[in-house]
């Protein structure tokens, strides 16, 4: 299972295997490089490469080097010529671009679709409860509206607290998934919420709330002797 931020009363996961979220991984990283950055300039070397920085025509110390300097505005310059082409010859590119998506069109055409269902998760919600429904032989009688209205209104999930989030192409703990309260029933109004996948997967088909009341003992217990060690 994935660990949390270690900033406190952060929802969010780890980032690649650090101790932070990538939002508080990110800000940290500002922080870090604006110190090294004044640093640099203080000693007069280059933030690329640390050579020594050249002299500017008003006297002063840059912040780069000759040969960072001479790459930067080559860059640069490119950067506009490729804006020019761009411009120059829009046409041509829209008629190879619309000649490689109708010689690519099935392939287009399902990642347009992944693309959809990652932006509307009523949609892919709907269509996989639907699925299930249709090949278990259960009742079904959802619409979109529905599974909007059950998305709760400030984005956590009702049991983990975490924040929900839409997942493109592979499911997280965090995923928005449709639970069926009483797994016998189908997928009615009434009877489904939508909850993170980390909450379904402990959830499973577990209907009886004494099997979690003991759960939750065993687990106050088991802390609370390992705090007391």
């Amino acid at each position: 299972m994935p660990k949390l931020c270690c900033i406190t009363g952060c929802p969010n996961f780890v980032y690649k295997k650090r101790r932070l979220c990538k939002q508080h991984y990110n800000e940290r990283e500002q922080i870090r490089r604006a110190a090294c950055r004044d640093t640099l300039k203080q000693q007069g070397l280059c933030l690329h490469c640390l050579k020594p920085a050249k002299l500017l025509s008003n006297g002063k110390i840059g912040t780069l080097c000759e040969t960072c300097s001479d790459h930067k505005n080559e860059v640069e310059k490119n950067r506009e010529s490729a804006k020019k082409y761009r411009i120059d010859h829009a046409e041509v590119i829209r008629n190879k671009a619309r000649e490689r998506r109708s010689n690519n069109l099935e392939k287009f055409r399902a990642r347009d679709h992944a693309n959809y269902l990652a932006w509307t998760p009523e949609k892919a919600l709907l269509k996989s409860a639907r699925n299930r429904a249709r090949k278990e032989g259960l009742r079904f009688d959802l619409t979109e509206k529905d599974i909007h209205n059950k998305i709760p209104r400030d984005g956590k999930c009702p049991i983990t607290g975490f924040i929900l989030c839409r997942n493109k192409g592979k499911v997280g703990p965090n995923s928005m998934t449709l639970d069926r309260i009483n797994p016998k029933l189908g997928y009615t109004f009434d009877n489904v919420e939508v909850i993170s996948f980390l909450a379904n997967t402990i959830k499973q088909d577990v209907s009886d709330p004494e099997i979690f009341l003991r759960l939750a003992e065993y687990l106050e217990s088991f802390l609370g002797k390992k705090d007391a060690t």
